[in-house]
């Protein structure tokens, strides 16, 4: 009988558009396959329109495109209509506090999100205003953030002793962010294309086989899209050096993240010319205004990423995970409100 490789160990992970299928051959494929020993399958499992999710199959697929050819996500291998093949990125690790630390693989980090933001894509220009005021009026809406201080939620988070939620007005919260981010939009905001999910979960850590050196590699770029560049900024820096992805402590000083606009501005400057480094809006002070109000859009939307899946855990009647839920949100909140007392105290916020 003819030997087939076509006998793999498939292992699965399931997200809100997507399944993603990690493929290892238990043989080498042949060479004509072209295959290599590894490969990740993402099949998209989208029915809703692109106006109710902010998502979309094609726009997903050329996205991952644009990604490979800038030589910051993962090679493709093969296009389907409901599906996307692509390279597995060997040894590769989430990133994590102790990446964090290192020096090098923040720099890294920077000089390729520098990258990332001077891709030129055809998809979506002159949406960030509705994409806002979307994430606002409809995820952020009215009746969800009710639910904890007078639906479903609030008995829950009264008996779990889960004091921040309760004791600051979330919709006041988010109604301070929206007017922060609109009033930027008057000042001559920066729109680039923007990852839109830059969390460490989508930030792989490998070692070049080149170099031997420690190498940042992007993945999932499902809500890619032009946006504003502090959305980018203030999400890594949410996650920077912490422990844990749902966390109440500080975030990183002002000086690493000075530091690493130094890196994502010397990189910028190569690609775009000297005139870039020259313009008041490029400085390192307006990065970092930037970063630090969109940290708070950051902290708010995992804040209600939590409460909407407390509610769904609740309509499940999967209590623990609900439990769970309820406790990350009322700790990102604690999170949220020193950053915001931090940056209201040092100027940063209009």
């Amino acid at each position: 009988m003819k030997k087939t490789f076509l006998n793999p160990i498939i292992f699965c992970r399931s997200g809100f558009v997507s399944e993603i299928y990690l493929v290892k051959f238990t043989s080498p494929p042949p060479p004509a396959s072209r295959l290599p020993p590894a490969i990740v399958v993402k099949f998209y499992n989208v029915s809703a329109p692109k106006s109710e999710t902010g998502f979309e199959v094609v726009d997903s697929q050329l996205n991952n495109l644009f990604a490979d050819q800038a030589g910051l996500g993962p090679a493709i291998l093969l296009i389907l209509r409901d599906a996307i093949v692509m390279e597995y990125v060997v040894g590769g690790e989430q990133l994590a506090e102790e990446h964090d630390r290192v020096e090098a693989i923040r720099e890294d980090i920077a000089r390729k999100l520098a990258r990332f933001h001077a891709i030129r894509s055809p998809l979506g220009r002159n949406q960030h205003a509705e994409i806002i005021r979307q994430m606002f009026s409809v995820w952020m809406s009215v009746e969800l953030i009710e639910e904890v201080y007078g639906g479903v939620l609030r008995g829950h988070l009264e008996r779990l002793g889960l004091p921040h939620l309760l004791a600051t007005n979330l919709k006041a919260e988010a109604d301070f962010v929206h007017a922060a981010i609109r009033a930027a939009d008057q000042a001559d905001p920066v729109i680039v294309f923007s990852h839109n999910d830059f969390n460490h979960l989508n930030l792989l850590v490998a070692t070049d086989p080149v170099t031997s050196q420690p190498t940042v590699r992007f993945i999932d770029f499902d809500f890619s899209t032009y946006f504003y560049r502090g959305a980018d900024l203030g999400r890594y820096f949410v996650d920077c050096q912490q422990p844990e992805q749902f966390h109440p402590n500080e975030l990183v000083p002002d000086e690493v993240m000075l530091q690493f606009f130094g890196w994502y501005r010397e990189e910028s400057g190569r690609l775009h010319g000297a005139g870039f480094l020259e313009e008041a809006r490029n400085s390192p002070e307006e990065l970092l205004k930037e970063a630090k109000l969109f940290a708070l859009y950051a902290f708010l939307v995992d804040i209600i990423f939590c409460i909407f899946m407390a509610v769904e855990m609740l309509k499940a009647k999967e209590e623990e995970k609900m439990v769970d839920f309820l406790r990350h949100g009322d700790t990102r909140y604690a999170g949220y409100l020193k950053a915001k007392a931090r940056f209201l105290q040092d100027g940063s916020l209009p």
